[in-house]
């Protein structure tokens, strides 16, 4: 594992409330969103591979809404979900960026739903907490 993705995981670890988790994030250069889910994995375990397991899950969440709802063809689905951001960047190394792509991905579905606007709006702002790129594709998404 590389050193800020540990970082992350002893930050959440080491909390010994929500609270106390928002207060040691503070420093960190990305939002606390990906702190939080990693807050309950800490309580589960102290193993960092349980943070590698709750990454996959996003991850393979996103591809499976992405694949479930993108107006592609067969073949354009599984060459997106297998090219190198989705496969190695956000589904292998453990950061916010799936997180981010999950929820970007959720989005794009609502919008084709005509999903309420509330739920719409829910999912800009938990995207605007993933990391810059997210706060940047959320504040393009709202305009």
């Amino acid at each position: 594992m590389w050193r800020d993705e540990l970082q992350a995981w002893m930050i959440a670890r080491d909390s010994a409330t929500p609270a106390e988790l928002l207060r040691n994030a503070r420093h960190e250069s990305h939002p606390a969103l990906w702190h939080v889910p990693l807050y309950g994995v800490s309580r589960a375990t102290r193993d960092p591979r349980g943070m590698q397991l709750l990454h996959l899950c996003i991850a393979t969440g996103a591809v499976c809404l992405f694949v479930r709802a993108a107006p592609f063809s067969r073949v354009q689905k599984v060459l997106c979900a297998l090219g190198y951001f989705p496969l190695f960047e956000y589904g292998i190394i453990s950061r916010s960026y799936s997180l981010g792509m999950a929820l970007l991905f959720l989005f794009c579905a609502l919008c084709c739903m005509r999903a309420d606007i509330i739920w719409i709006a829910c999912t800009l702002a938990l995207l605007c907490q993933t990391n810059l790129i997210g706060l940047l594709l959320a504040v393009c998404a709202a305009v």
